[in-house]
C-alpha cells in the first residue's frame, strides 16, 4: 500500500509537471523488493546482528536514493525515515530486554539468599543482607519489584517472627 502511494505521489507529480513519468527497470525494482524484503527480515528478527545488518543495508538504500526514478523517493524514504525507526526500536527493545535480565538476576539472587539465610536460621542476615537488597529491587519499580515487595512485607517477617527475633 505505501509503495502504491508513493508511486502515486510521483506519477501525479509528473502529470501535474507536464512530464513523462520516470521509468524503473525491471532490475532496479527487483533490488528495491529484495532490499524491502531484506530490511522486514531484519525488523523481525529485532537483535543485536539484524541492528549491525540495518547499518549495511542503509548504504544499499542510499545508492537507489540517488536516482531520479520514483524508486528513489522511496529509497529516501526508507534512508532517511523508515530504518532510522527501526534502529531506535529494535535499540529500545535491547535495552528492555537487558533492563529486564539484570533485574531478573537480581532478584534471583536475592531469593537464594533469603533462602539461605532461612535454612541456616540467621536472622541477622536476612535483617541486614538480605531485607534491604528485596527493598532496593522493590524501590527500582523493575519487573520484579512487585514480587520482590512481598518479601520485605509478608516473608522476611514471618521468617524473624519464626525464629523468635522479630523486628522492632
Amino acid at each position: 500500500m505505501r509503495d502504491t502511494v508513493i508511486t502515486q505521489v510521483i506519477l501525479d507529480d509528473a502529470r501535474r509537471n507536464n512530464m513523462p513519468a520516470p521509468p524503473v527497470s525491471d532490475a532496479d525494482q527487483w533490488q528495491m523488493t529484495r532490499l524491502k524484503n531484506h530490511f522486514d527480515d531484519l525488523v523481525q528478527e529485532g537483535n543485536a546482528a539484524a541492528l549491525e545488518q540495518l547499518q549495511q543495508l542503509q548504504s544499499k538504500f542510499k545508492s537507489l536514493a540517488e536516482g531520479q526514478d520514483p524508486l528513489a523517493t522511496d529509497a529516501r524514504d526508507y534512508l532517511n525515515s523508515v530504518i532510522p525507526k527501526a534502529q531506535k526500536h529494535i535499540e529500545g527493545s535491547l535495552a528492555a530486554a537487558k533492563s529486564n535480565s539484570s533485574a531478573n538476576a537480581a532478584y534471583t539472587s536475592a531469593v537464594k539468599q533469603y533462602d539461605r539465610a532461612v535454612a541456616t536460621q540467621n536472622a541477622l542476615m536476612l535483617r541486614h543482607q538480605v531485607l534491604p537488597v528485596f527493598r532496593q529491587i522493590a524501590q527500582s519499580g523493575g519487573v520484579r519489584a512487585k514480587e520482590a515487595q512481598r518479601y520485605p512485607d509478608v516473608l522476611i517477617p514471618s521468617a524473624l517472627k519464626k525464629l523468635g527475633k522479630q523486628d522492632e
